[in-house]
């Protein structure tokens, strides 16, 4: 529950929640964590941890809901802004307060930057095409470019066209919006948002981040080293094949695909949502798979269990696969409140 202790604080520091809902809200996280101590020393309450992981995040995620409501009042000037950078870009930083941003590949050598605003509290186009220019900060040096809008009043979604090679590194913050790239080759990935969906495609890479408090995340297709994936309130979606994927949500169902063997290690955790596993054929796969008051489903190929336990409010298996395959797979999924499904494809 660290994590989203630290998440609560977040939205609080940020002025997305005020001190009475985070406060609320991690009272709540509280009273969670002591149903679970409660469950694991065989002490079992009627109450539904479901309804209790809802009751906490109830308040909290309604107002990151509301946040572009917050953001955005009244008329807006819509104005549009475009930058080149024409020398070759290794690292790339943007970080805007209220907006999207979406990374997409291009075929020449320049790095085109389209900023799409809509600026609210203004009436005048050259007024607001001035508070853009005053806020957008585009600056490159030694090869890294920074791009920022720090202006909640301005909604600012952000397009960046980069010319295709693999980059050391790409980094995007907001607070209001979704997250996208796009085939966008990188070594180091990290997305962070905090009222928005993550959506990444197509990318080959060594190490994945991606983080955020009130929407879904999609891994499709992307290939690496590690993949670190974790929400609050939604879905995880991944298809993708990583040496050590770590796939976290509160409030949300996982989906995890592999397609390919591979040696690695996989984890998977939510506190109220279902887990669905699936795993090809040809690997050796070692598994402890959890659940307090779902249903549980492994069926996996020369599948030997090592240890199994059916209790009223715990249900947990430890296994093994003998194949003849060099490739080895440990795979760890837990969920509190969800039911888990670990399965081969066509299963």
């Amino acid at each position: 529950m660290e994590q989203e202790k630290k998440k609560i604080l977040e939205a609080i520091a940020s002025g997305h929640l005020t001190s009475e809902e985070g406060f609320q809200a991690l009272q709540a996280l509280e009273r969670s964590e002591k149903i679970n101590a409660t469950v694991e020393n065989g002490e079992y309450k009627q109450e539904s941890l479901v309804a209790t992981v809802g009751r906490v995040l109830e308040k909290a995620v309604q107002k990151l809901k509301e946040i572009d409501l917050d953001f955005n009042f009244g008329e807006a000037v819509h104005v549009t802004e475009e930058h080149t950078v024409e020398r070759e870009i290794k690292n790339v930083k943007v970080n805007v307060s209220n907006g999207s941003i979406t990374f997409q590949p291009r075929s020449d050598r320049k790095v085109k930057i389209f900023c799409d605003a809509s600026v609210y509290g203004e009436k005048e186009e050259s007024s607001a095409r001035s508070k853009v220019a005053e806020a957008l900060r585009v600056v490159e040096e030694d090869g890294s470019l920074r791009i920022a809008l720090k202006n909640r009043k301005i909604k600012a979604n952000m397009t960046i066209e980069l010319p295709t090679h693999v980059y050391e590194s790409l980094e995007a913050h907001t607070y209001n919006g979704k997250i996208e790239n796009t085939s966008c080759d990188v070594a180091n990935l990290k997305f962070k948002t905090v009222n928005g969906s993550i959506f990444l495609k197509g990318i080959n890479g060594e190490n994945i981040e991606a983080e955020t408090i009130n929407g879904k995340v999609q891994v499709d297709r992307c290939f690496g080293d590690v993949c670190e994936v974790e929400t609050i309130n939604g879905k995880i979606d991944m298809q993708g094949s990583y040496n050590k994927t770590d796939l976290q949500t509160t409030s949300g169902k996982i989906t995890y695909q592999l397609n390919e063997p591979l040696t690695g290690e996989l984890r998977c955790k939510s506190e109220a949502g279902k887990i669905c596993v699936t795993l090809p054929r040809g690997m050796n796969i070692e598994g402890e798979v959890e659940t307090m008051f779902g249903g549980m489903s492994c069926k996996l190929d020369k599948m030997e269990i090592i240890k199994e336990k059916k209790e009223v409010v715990k249900k947990e298996i430890h296994f093994t696969t003998k194949d003849v395959t060099e490739h080895r797979l440990t795979i760890d999924v837990e969920t509190t409140a969800g039911s888990i499904e670990v399965v081969h494809p066509n299963n």
